[in-house]
């Protein structure tokens, strides 16, 4: 983790915050996937857990970026190790879902899961080796590649181009974030992945419970009366 040379500070109560933008980004980012999370409960449990690990991981990041000049560095660095490992389980959940509920994918379904599990303990070990965010973008995008094409061409499933969409959208936070753009120090490329990531959870939200409701339909009519 390197921490910027030069941060936008600004004082309230006599506490000094840094990166305001970025921490209220990522704090907002936080109760968007709680909220989600509250929401998911007549849907898949993966779904409710992927989205409170979310949003215990960009909860973090909100005291990663805004209380630089208040805890030690070690602290955060901690905090920053600890965030990253969460928003990576977070991508197991999304992974472990998809495979429960593609028929083609449950026929081999424990190899699967050992598969999704083995590159989640892969990623644990290159985190704590490397200590890089790198290695945070590279799992996310091998983890969520496969998601995003196995719903896009599956037609049966309502929802899933949301999902696919949504999913779609968040590579281009991982571009932003890996050439830096940024309007200005104050709006920087943080701040705007994770205004993009607010998108990517919202289409992601939208698809699951057009799946779940449409799932609940066809139950309903197969019901004896």
């Amino acid at each position: 983790m390197k921490i910027p040379e030069q941060l936008i500070r600004i004082v309230i109560f006599g506490f000094s915050i840094t990166e305001p933008i970025t921490a209220s980004t990522n704090l907002l980012l936080a109760i968007i996937c709680f909220i989600f999370c509250a929401k998911c409960t007549h849907v898949s449990q993966h779904w409710k857990w992927f989205y409170l690990l979310m949003g215990i991981a960009t909860f973090l990041g909100a005291i990663v970026h805004g209380f630089l000049d208040i805890f030690s560095q070690q602290f955060i660095f901690n905090i920053w190790m600890l965030m990253s490992l969460v928003s990576g389980t977070a991508m197991f959940f999304a992974q472990f879902y998809t495979i429960k509920s593609f028929h083609l994918l449950k026929e081999r379904e424990r190899t699967w899961i050992g598969l999704i599990a083995a590159q989640l303990l892969l990623f644990y070990m290159l985190m704590l080796w490397f200590d890089s965010y790198q290695v945070v973008k590279i799992h996310g995008i091998i983890a969520v590649m496969p998601i995003m094409l196995i719903f896009l061409f599956r037609p049966n499933f309502v929802g899933g181009k949301w999902i696919s969409f949504g999913i779609s959208l968040s590579m281009i936070s991982v571009i932003v974030q890996s050439i830096k753009f940024s309007f200005s120090p104050c709006f920087n490329y943080n701040d705007i992945a994770h205004i993009v990531l607010m998108a990517t959870f919202y289409f992601i939200f939208k698809g699951v419970m057009m799946g779940s409701l449409s799932q609940k339909a066809i139950a309903n009519l197969h019901r004896p009366v």
